[in-house]
């Protein structure tokens, strides 16, 4: 049972990093971060659901009675994971936003690229 759930998680992981990347690189930065987003949601969401990785394996990282706040967060190790997530997101997120911030200001003299066509 644990080599189908960790075959299944890493199929979907697989799948959804290859789709994320051609859109990346086929200049869709925003609808990457949107569909990377609901790729993490989901895998977390049925992690928790499923107690994965804590049903699985015995470690004192995935135990609730360390630290136990929510249903969101039952163990340290979900903890971490999820920060890694949002840490992700909001990366990316910084990233691109970084990135447009520099493109609109690396034009000379202030103009835009259509005002210097026309002159």
């Amino acid at each position: 049972m644990l080599i189908f759930i960790c075959s299944i998680f890493l199929l979907y992981f697989l799948l959804s990093f290859d789709f994320l990347r051609k859109k990346w690189k086929n200049g869709h930065p925003w609808q990457t971060i949107g569909y990377g987003f609901l790729a993490l949601l989901t895998i977390r969401l049925s992690m928790l659901f499923l107690n994965f990785p804590g049903d699985f394996f015995e470690t004192s990282l995935f135990d609730p009675a360390n630290y136990a706040s929510s249903w969101l967060n039952p163990s340290l190790g979900d903890l971490f994971l999820n920060t890694v997530c949002v840490g992700f997101i909001l990366g990316l997120t910084i990233f691109q936003l970084s990135s447009k911030k520099k493109q609109s200001s690396s034009s000379p003299h202030g103009k835009s690229k259509t005002a210097l066509n026309w002159e």
